[in-house]
């Protein structure tokens, strides 16, 4: 592009093909109207910075500056572009009326602004990161079908923001999307309505929940994620303390840490078969979970995984289950019965240390390890079942219940262990 030219209160620049970027709003209107063309040259780009107010955030610097942000700005249809901070910190402006030609908004473009409601046209294609951050009084947003990539940040710290439609046409949910959006009580992934006249390749679908995605959303109530969901990242739903329901799609193989921390009224999950991991504290803390159904294929649940569930009365792990991590199962007060199946190798420390209400317990045949501290402070214990194959047993590993007895295989590892212990055994 070219030198910077001025036009009225307009500075602009013509790129390769003699179209207009405008860089700069010099005005102090407040209901701008972007011209559609500049001598004869249509205007296609809204430029990095044209309207960034600087000074928005710093009560004395406005004061002597004596200049407000604009509170209205229409677009015409002829721009495709809106840059990289274009409206950043107009903390006035509540009313825009954006181009139906639009294909892409920039990272920070409307950061901090006074937006109420924003509906973004048909033909938009990408939302980058932050584009929409901290807008703290933005109610409703409408999403168009077509709309491919909502980057980072998109709409983080939207406090107002009370529901919202993802369309189906969506491949990039970024990280941290809808974080803090503490009014959203409703999230609906429309379905995918593009036909290709054969099977969808992965890269056409949305694939993951990224990290921090719904974090924070504290008034959120339900989820049900779109059928192609194969992996929720770190902390996606972490701490959407309202969050009663969740329906997991069929195609999930991971379920990353954190990802359902302390979502405390969530009462019941049901696993999809062909999951193979729920990672370290995914559902820490969940303190109104009572219902957990794992499918098949599970290979692993990891440290603190359902740590603090202390609604949660029964557990059945599937066959095939390989490890289970450290404290898994800890401080999950109304565990009372837990089912284990044969594949089960390695049990980690305190996995199910402080479970008050648990009375017995089997161990598989096959598992080798039994970690320290794996039944501390369990005082209704009253009866365990070790396996032939235990090689490696933790230090209390049954903990300190005075009722309890184990039965142990004849000359089994398990059977001395016991007996070094003073823990009354049987065959």
């Amino acid at each position: 592009m070219g030198d910077t030219l001025t036009h009225g209160n307009w500075e602009y620049m013509l790129d390769d093909e003699g179209w207009v970027v405008i860089t700069r709003w010099r005005g102090e209107a407040s209901s701008v109207q972007v011209p559609l063309a500049i001598n004869g040259h249509p205007v296609v780009a809204i430029g990095a910075d044209a309207f960034k107010d600087e000074f928005a955030y710093d009560p004395a610097a406005l004061a002597v500056r004596g200049v407000r942000s604009p509170a209205s700005v229409t677009i015409p249809d002829s721009v495709v572009l809106i840059g990289e901070d274009a409206f950043w910190g107009c903390a006035h402006l509540s009313s825009v009326t954006l181009p139906k030609g639009l294909k892409t908004i920039g990272k920070g473009a409307f950061w901090g602004c006074a937006l109420a409601s924003v509906t973004l046209p048909k033909g938009l294609e990408t939302i980058k990161e932050g584009a929409f951050e901290d807008c703290d009084k933005l109610v409703s947003v409408v999403l168009p079908e077509g709309l491919e990539t909502i980057g980072e940040r998109a709409f983080m710290d939207c406090t107002a923001l009370q529901s919202i439609t993802l369309p189906g046409t969506l491949l990039e949910l970024g990280e941290s999307a809808f974080a803090g959006c503490t009014s959203l009580a409703s999230v609906r992934f429309a379905p995918d309505m593009r036909d290709f006249g054969r099977p969808k390749w992965p890269r056409e679908q949305l694939r993951t929940i990224n990290r921090e995605v719904f974090g924070g959303c504290t008034s959120l109530r339900s989820i049900e994620l779109p059928k192609s969901i194969d992996q929720i990242g770190q902390d996606a739903f972490a701490g959407c303390a309202s969050l009663q329901s969740v329906t997991l799609p069929e195609g999930l193989v991971l379920i990353a840490p954190r990802a359902f921390q302390s979502c405390v009224s969530l009462e019941s999950v049901e696993f999809p078969a062909g999951l193979h991991a729920i990672h370290q504290r995914a559902f820490e803390n969940c303190r109104a979970l009572s219902s957990v159904t794992f499918g098949e294929g599970l290979g692993f649940v990891g440290e603190e995984a359902f740590m603090r569930c202390t609604s949660l009365g029964a557990v059945t792990l599937p066959a095939g289950v390989r490890r289970i991590g450290d404290r898994a199962f800890a401080l999950c007060s109304s565990l009372e019965q837990v089912e284990l199946h044969e594949g089960l190798k390695s049990i980690g420390d305190a996995a199910f240390g402080n479970c008050g209400s648990l009375a017995s317990i089997t161990f598989p045949e096959g598992l080798t390890v039994l970690g320290a501290h794996v039944l501390e402070a369990c005082p209704a214990l009253a009866s365990v079942s070790l396996p032939a194959s235990l090689e490696e047993i933790g230090a209390y590993a049954l903990g300190g219940s005075e009722s309890l007895v184990a039965s142990c295989p004849v000359g089994s590892v398990a059977m001395r262990w016991c007996q070094e212990n003073g823990i009354p055994t049987q065959a």
